[in-house]
């Protein structure tokens, strides 16, 4: 269920664009968004869209960081060789982009802070398009390899939207079938994923990319419509504001514990799914423990990824405009602690 990148000009980094865009960028984009006309469903096809309303509990990682949301991006220029992730490098990536996330020295003090005791751990990784953008596997290896290291044994981990050969070889566990529960969507009831009420804890692996209804997929779309039974019903809308009333249902919002977005290869145009001659190599992944700050992030590497290769049309995301007014998560970019994370591999080289 690559092209090279190109060195932005002058003496700017990429680095100094994505601030800059942080502070103008992503507050325009939350003004289009809000005001984005919503296309209409078709018959019988979903519930009417509502405007959003703030969750029933705060979520918890509102808390966890009360006044700013942190979110870690690391970038190396050696995590491809000749189109192949470098597994060493994307492990160094992976524990130096958590560890600063989280606030603590090591990547397993960080696994530790947010998955505290718990023992059946769902990683949702997004499997539309992951044939082709190529680093669902070797993202998987690294965090089970890395989990284990905190002390979470593959056994207590299961992989969901892996291949079945990436998951027995890592010695975690496929997902179990089945629906249950329920939770109110729009006019509905819907039922959520066996694998994910078993869980005691998930994260939310995703991959930066556009999308043709929602605008564009990142760590809430992903997790949201990966765990409930009927997730075409709400793509009208843009998305909007179902993605948001998931992730910040109690049930959901008490599981979630981290949120990764692979921006390693960036899809800048159509998605779900993904072609070659739609990717862009930013090489960068995201780390947050709130989703929307999280994807506010995102946005602003999938514009610029975008930028790099000609496309300068606007991407609406109404459902992230949404999820960040009804409270779910922190949207403006005053109350996002961006911190960008040097490769150590490339520090002491």
């Amino acid at each position: 269920m690559l092209r090279e990148p190109v060195k932005p000009p002058g003496s700017l980094t990429r680095r100094d664009v994505l601030r800059a865009a942080a502070a103008a960028g992503t507050a325009a984009f939350v003004a289009r968004a809000a005001a984005f006309a919503p296309v209409p469903p078709p018959p019988d096809s979903a519930p009417t869209s509502r405007p959003a309303a703030a969750p029933a509990e705060r979520p918890w990682w509102l808390s966890a960081q009360p006044r700013r949301s942190r979110v870690a991006e690391i970038t190396s220029d050696e995590v491809f060789e000749q189109q192949m992730v470098n597994p060493a490098v994307l492990r160094r990536m992976l524990d130096a982009g958590l560890a600063a996330a989280v606030g603590l020295p090591t990547a397993a003090a960080a696994w530790r802070q947010v998955l505290g005791p718990a023992q059946r751990i769902l990683l949702k990784f997004n499997h539309v398009g992951g044939s082709v953008i190529g680093t669902n596997d070797a993202l998987a290896q690294a965090m089970v390899a890395s989990l284990a290291d905190a002390g979470y044994a593959a056994e207590r981990l299961v992989l969901a939207e892996v291949p079945s050969p990436t998951t027995s070889a890592a010695g975690a566990r496929r997902p179990v079938p089945g629906w249950g529960g329920g939770l109110p969507l729009g006019e509905a009831t819907e039922e959520m994923a066996a694998a994910f009420l078993e869980a005691d804890a998930a994260i939310s692996v995703g991959q930066l990319k556009t999308h043709g209804l929602a605008g564009m997929s990142g760590v809430m779309k992903n997790l949201a419509y990966g765990i409930i039974r009927r997730p075409g019903r709400y793509h009208a809308y843009g998305c909007s504001p179902f993605v948001g009333q998931i992730i910040g249902h109690t049930e959901v919002s008490r599981r979630l514990r981290l949120c990764v977005l692979s921006a390693l290869r960036v899809l800048v145009r159509g998605g779900p799914e993904a072609f070659e001659d739609d990717l862009y190599p930013s090489r960068t992944l995201l780390f947050g423990i709130d989703p929307v700050a999280v994807d506010v992030v995102g946005l602003d590497h999938l514009l610029f990824a975008r930028r790099k290769v000609g496309e300068t049309d606007p991407v609406r995301v109404p459902h992230l405009a949404a999820a960040a007014a009804a409270g779910i998560g922190r949207g403006d970019p005053l109350d996002i602690e961006r911190v960008a994370v040097a490769d150590p591999g490339q520090v002491a080289g």
